[in-house]
């Protein structure tokens, strides 16, 4: 299934590849220690799992800070695939409320 899903998001920018990435690495490590019994293996996905947690906080902060200034402050390295067909913003909120009050 994570494989399903890795593939699937691959079109959106490169933090999101490598976060992805890390975690399905992360997680099939984790899964291989906790079937052999081995603690090595088991701490070495778990640190795959923190540094993924580090790339989330990162995109996390980058889009916010984006959405805040209304332009790219923080590169997340988009593909040229969203370069070209980019993400439609759809206004949200009550009518005649300004963004930012």
């Amino acid at each position: 299934m994570s494989s399903c899903v890795y593939v699937l998001r691959l079109g959106r920018d490169m933090i999101w590849f490598i976060l992805t990435l890390l975690l399905a690495v992360g997680l099939t490590v984790q899964f291989a220690g906790h079937f052999s019994c081995s603690d090595t293996a088991i701490k070495v996905g778990a640190y795959f799992q923190i540094v993924a947690g580090f790339f989330a906080l990162y995109r996390g902060f980058a889009y916010v800070v984006e959405d805040s200034f209304q332009r790219s402050v923080l590169p997340v390295f988009r593909f040229p695939a969203q370069l070209r067909h980019p993400l439609q913003k759809i206004p949200i909120g009550e009518p005649g409320v300004i963004r930012g009050q």
